[in-house]
């Protein structure tokens, strides 16, 4: 229906070339072939070629009113699908290269220049080539869309007449920082003594003290049937089965004494013990053994301290 109309305008238009004056009809025609090549480049994808037809075939005032109507319509329709890219380059340190760069699209230059602004092309697939300010030639492919707007298209480049790394500014001098205050050490109560430990300890001592009492015994037993052997009475039997009892005893005892010992070492190593402070150290129970033995018997005397 609206092509029929527009037809319609532009057979008015023709009818009324018909009346004018032969100068302003050679105007008129010159408006109404671009309002027809227009046409045709936008059939034929070539937006901004159909675009500069209608902006000048719409603004030509030797034009017919309908004709130029109807040309901005078809300016207005082909700017809402004409597509637009930003060019971009940037060098190894992220800065943008502007000055001197063109940019082709085939054998068409497109822009001289890049100053951020949108540039129109026609859809369809473009291979742009960018001139940079030093020599070099870089190309990019893309595929440009019907109504595709803004779209970046980002080249990265060195630039040979920058330095390959940024040296750092240097910082003002300023007061130097505050050293950090470490934060203050808690001061924990000292740990008491495991009481596994104490009885494994006092335990282990007092083995030892009998294992020694019973093998001294022993030992006295077995210098009096050391004096009289071979010519020992046999009456001394007896004192030798106690010599071997008590020996049995002692190394009974000095065993038991050992491992309890042990066990008290383990206990201590395993509960902290290592990191007692000193007042726990002198806090520990303190034992004494004297062992005393004749050729009457043996005895055995303890003495110490406890907290």
């Amino acid at each position: 229906m609206r092509a029929g109309v527009r037809y319609g305008l532009a057979l008015i238009g023709v009818l009324g070339l018909l009346a004018l004056p032969e100068t302003a009809r050679a105007d008129a025609d010159s408006c109404m072939e671009l309002h027809a090549s227009g046409q045709r480049e936008r059939r034929a994808g070539q937006l901004r070629a159909a675009s500069e037809k209608f902006m000048t075939c719409g603004s030509d005032e030797s034009c017919p009113q309908q004709v130029r109507a109807d040309c901005m319509d078809f300016y207005a329709e082909v700017e809402r699908v004409q597509p637009t890219v930003i060019f971009s380059v940037v060098d190894q340190h992220g800065g943008d290269v502007t000055n001197v760069v063109k940019v082709y699209s085939g054998e068409e230059l497109i822009v001289e220049g890049l100053d951020g602004r949108a540039v129109a092309v026609d859809p369809g697939q473009h291979t742009f080539r960018f001139e940079l300010p030093w020599g070099e030639t870089i190309t990019s492919e893309a595929l440009i869309r019907e109504g595709e707007k803004n779209r970046v298209v980002l080249i990265r480049t060195v630039d040979p007449n920058k330095p390959a790394t940024l040296e750092p500014m240097a910082e003002p001098a300023g007061p130097a920082p505050a050293t950090p205050q470490a934060p203050p050490r808690k001061t924990e109560p000292p740990n008491r003594t495991p009481a596994g430990f104490l009885v494994a300890t006092g335990v282990g001592i007092m083995a030892i003290g009998t294992g020694t009492v019973f093998s001294l015994l022993g030992r006295g037993t077995h210098q009096d049937l050391a004096d009289c052997s071979p010519q020992c009475d046999p009456a001394l039997k007896s004192d030798y089965e106690s010599m071997k009892r008590n020996y049995l005893i002692g190394d009974i005892a000095l065993g038991a004494g050992v491992l309890s010992l042990g066990v008290a070492t383990v206990i201590y190593l395993t509960s902290g013990g290592s990191s007692r402070t000193e007042t726990a150290a002198t806090q520990a129970p303190r034992l004494k053994l004297t062992p005393v033995a004749t050729r009457e018997g043996a005895s055995l005397v303890v003495s110490g301290t406890t907290f």
